[in-house]
């Protein structure tokens, strides 16, 4: 299926060309949505629906995030499918697959312009549905330990400990 839970995707295609010097190069492409302001909580989540015909062909695609901080140019990444680096990364399958993009430590000040994107970086072909963005989403040792402090943080409010509780 060339679309996950809606009646289109991105596909995404980087094929070889020949430059000006003769030399066959792969373009890098990329994509990107319209600006939406920072989250106030200095977390985002990215999570994307992705597939490719071919698990034996994986692109080098980036997830990405950037913005301006300060003015200045923002850039965050995560890697799927083949690596660029040599560290290991999530292939991507032939199926439709969830891939997520937590950053839990952005500016609560001065990041603006943020946008979501997707980076080819060099030969590849993939499909790309159901991009959604979250500023809110914990992880499961995250929750737990949220879960912790309400339950001690409620004990100390209810036998007057207020100092500890708002701690």
């Amino acid at each position: 299926a060339q679309c996950y839970k809606s009646d289109r995707s991105l596909h995404l295609v980087s094929s070889p060309i020949q430059n000006g010097a003769g030399k066959t190069v792969s373009p890098i492409i990329w994509v990107r949505s319209n600006a939406f302001p920072a989250s106030e909580t200095g977390r985002l989540s990215v999570l994307a629906w992705v597939r490719v015909d071919d698990p034996r062909k994986q692109p080098k695609l980036r997830l990405a995030v950037e913005g301006k901080l300060d003015g200045k140019p923002f850039y965050r990444r995560a890697n799927i499918g083949a690596s660029e680096d040599g560290q290991q990364v999530r292939p991507i399958q032939k199926e439709w697959s969830p891939y997520r993009f937590p950053l839990t430590d952005l500016a609560l000040e001065g990041l603006t312009d943020i946008q979501i994107g997707f980076d080819m970086m060099g030969e590849g072909d993939v499909y790309i549905d159901q991009v959604s963005v979250y500023d809110l989403w914990f992880a499961n040792n995250e929750r737990d330990e949220l879960l912790k402090n309400i339950a001690t943080a409620d004990i100390q409010l209810s036998s007057g400990q207020i100092a500890d509780c708002e701690r």
